[in-house]
């Protein structure tokens, strides 16, 4: 694939030599844009008194943006009369995510305009993707982030910026910030019940640390799950979920009564809780008429199987005879996992119920089960039997997965596999090989890696040493000969690998990594350069990171667009004010044919159903990167968002999204909602078929 040429970066409003006077008169320039905005008359006028009215526009804002120009450079949108414009602009300056925004992000929070105010209190919380928690200057930010945040909500009386202040707290707030939100969970406003219930709970997903001891929340919690408004509950049960909450009886039973969605976060709590939960909701949840609830309370009963893995068969015989392949499918690989050979019967009837061709997979990985159970050791073969070899050998390393064998037995099972010449096979061995932390699995990872020639798999096979487990079983030889293998590529499919590689030659020492890390300090993207040096996000020099940056004509965006699959239709509607350049690039993509044929590769029930590779693996992408379009929309139910591998780096894989995932809002670009065809969503099992994508100018029903 060949890399679209990166667009020049606009003019610096500052000059390219800056004197330390110049220096601290543009630091106080900062300080006076909220003294500027108050000044600003509230309508344009003529002569002196817009004097910034002619300097930028919205168009110029978006380009400085997407180019991830220095945060200075955006300063004077923040400064002019029109509040469209500054809104504009400090939602700008939060996609930034650089550490070099804070002051005048801080200093929006204070506008006059409430729509600008609430833009500010996102971009805030946005920080939080800046700031890296091993690094005591980032975290001093953090708390003055947080301290501007809570008394900011304190002063404000728009309820949308308070909404949009509860959740920026949520996403960056520490043990002070969760202290003001506890309150909030059982206020007077529903809404800021709503929201402060699911920042709650945003907070233990971020900081990975629960205050399930802390009574406050509990209680709060537990009164939010008795709330007469669903809404409220739903976030009562995520937040329980996400602190890792042990509930009481009476809060469980409260929940048990909600709708859908309280009720699937209500089950991602008790297996979030481990083994102390009591049991007494799982048949209820189990019997769920919404698959995606008995989904998660699968998963939770897998989590006790030793009390209830009994459940589990039962569950399995209903769902063959309703047709729910994902329940099928999760049952099955479940039983596989905890062990459970008196399951045995019903999993061999489970593929004897399951016919036909869309039942493939589930009838499949239902035989991967037997295997594994002590049944049929030809079960996956029968299976698969007339398939195509790809289909064949990734039902085997899915048997090889969920084996209960040895760790160096099945790592050593699963790189038989990497003789394929088949990326997608050896792509799914290596990811069954990184899926075991142990030193074999490295072993084996390691000697894949002196030898393979693509970009994707070795990145998946480079997951067997992130963070610096199990990196002394890697050479120096092999790190070397994998940096000089990709160092030709210019797509982001052969600089994907750099980064981990640069990342481990950091921690080595000899001329040998020192002269691995010179070559990648010079490398064409900065991405890279970044990671040699060991950059931190928030600090990172302003300039663009992604390979492309298109051009957007509004007027001339598509509305929306008719996702032919091989299960039917699914429409979805655009977002083209919060992600034109998304938008345009998808929709290019869609008129180039890029998307025909390609497989939806990755589909976690209740989760998300990922497509749009043109490899088909998971690792590729159009040839070229985009820059993140990140907003607060939420990913509720049928929100279509870009996939990344990091920070500007989406391309053409994309993401529907089964149920609400609090914790990806503002985190991916979110571009597009499914208005019609959910129920084709629901149906999409892995490697499915995108067959075409037809741009519409208005909405339609989908075609079943």
């Amino acid at each position: 694939m060949s890399a679209s040429k990166c667009s020049p970066s606009p003019p610096r409003v500052a000059p390219n030599v800056i004197t330390a006077r110049r220096q601290r008169l543009r630091t106080l320039g900062w300080l006076l844009v909220p003294l500027l905005v108050a000044a600003c008359p509230a309508s344009r006028g003529t002569g002196a008194g817009r004097r910034d009215e002619g300097d930028i526009d919205k168009a110029t804002i978006i380009q400085r943006e997407g180019a991830r120009a220095a945060a200075a450079d955006l300063g004077p949108g923040l400064a002019n009369s029109d509040a469209e414009l500054r809104a504009r602009t400090v939602l700008a300056l939060g996609r930034l995510e650089r550490l070099d925004a804070v002051e005048p992000i801080l200093g929006a929070l204070k506008d006059k305009d409430a729509a600008v105010r609430r833009g500010a209190a996102f971009a805030a919380g946005q920080l939080d993707l800046a700031i890296d928690p091993k690094r005591p200057s980032h975290e001093t930010q953090r708390q003055n982030i947080e301290t501007a945040l809570t008394a900011a909500l304190s002063a404000e009386r728009d309820l949308q910026a308070r909404l949009a202040l509860i959740r920026a707290l949520g996403r960056i707030g520490s043990r002070s910030g969760l202290d003001a939100l506890v309150p909030l969970a059982t206020g007077t406003s529903a809404a800021e019940r709503r929201e402060a219930l699911f920042a709650i709970g945003v907070s233990g997903a971020r900081r990975q640390a629960s205050r399930k001891d802390d009574a406050g929340v509990l209680a709060s919690v537990a009164i939010g799950l008795a709330d007469a408004d669903d809404d409220v509950r739903a976030a009562a049960a995520y937040a329980a979920f996400r602190q890792k909450l042990v509930l009481p009886k009476d809060a469980v039973d409260a929940a048990l009564t909600g709708g859908p969605q309280t009720r699937i976060f209500l089950a991602r709590s008790m297996a979030a809780a481990g083994p102390a939960v009591a049991d007494s909701a799982l048949p209820t949840l189990l019997d769920d008429p919404d698959w995606r609830v008995q989904i998660e309370a699968l998963r939770a009963t897998a989590v006790r199987a030793d009390r209830n893995a009994d459940l589990i068969p039962a569950v399995l015989t209903a769902a063959v005879g309703k047709g729910q392949r994902h329940v099928v499918t999760e049952a099955c690989l479940l039983l596989a996992d905890i062990g459970a050979p008196t399951a045995l019967p019903a999993v061999t009837a489970a593929v004897a119920g399951l016919t036909g061709a869309d039942s493939l997979q589930a009838r499949c990985s239902c035989a991967a089960a037997i295997e594994v159970l002590g049944g049929d050791d030809d079960a996956v073969e029968t299976c698969s039997q007339g398939q195509p070899p790809e289909f064949q050998q990734k039902m085997a390393l899915t048997a090889i997965e969920h084996a209960r064998t040895p760790s160096p037995e099945k790592a050593k099972a699963a790189g038989e596999f990497f003789r394929s010449e088949n990326i997608r096979v050896r792509m799914a061995a290596a990811s069954v090989v990184c899926a075991d932390p142990t030193f074999a699995a490295a072993d084996v990872a390691a000697a894949r890696l002196i030898d393979e020639p693509d970009p994707g798999v070795s990145s998946a096979l480079l997951e067997c040493f992130v963070d610096g487990k199990n990196a002394d079983v890697l050479q120096d030889r092999t790190i070397s000969q994998s940096v000089q293998r990709f160092l030709g590529g210019t797509d982001f499919e052969h600089t994907e690998p750099l980064l981990a590689l640069a990342a481990l030659t950091r921690t080595r020492p000899g001329p040998t990594m020192q002269a691995l890390r010179d070559t990648l300090l010079s490398h064409s993207d900065a991405r890279v350069r970044d990671a040699a040096k060991d950059v931190p996000a928030g600090e990172r020099a302003p300039g663009p990171r992604a390979l492309a940056l298109p051009e957007v004509a509004f007027g001339k965006l598509p509305v929306a667009a008719l996702l032919h699959t091989s299960r039917g239709d699914i429409l979805i509607a655009f977002e083209r004010e919060l992600a034109p350049r998304t938008v345009k690039s998808f929709a290019d993509l869609a008129a180039k044919g890029t998307f025909n044929g390609t497989p939806f590769h990755r589909v976690i029930a209740d989760f998300v159903s990922q497509g749009g590779d043109p490899r088909g693996d998971g690792s590729g992408g159009p040839g070229f990167t985009l820059p993140c379009e990140n907003s607060d929309a939420p990913y509720t139910r049928g929100a279509v968002g870009m996939a990344t591998a990091g920070k500007d780096t989406g391309g053409s894989q994309f993401f529907l999204t089964h149920s609400h995932q609090p914790h990806l809002d503002g985190r991916y670009t979110l571009f597009a909602r499914v208005v019609d065809g959910d129920d084709v969503m629901d149906a999409l099992q892995k490697d499915d078929l995108l067959l075409s994508v037809e741009l519409t100018t208005a909405l339609r029903k989908a075609a079943r």
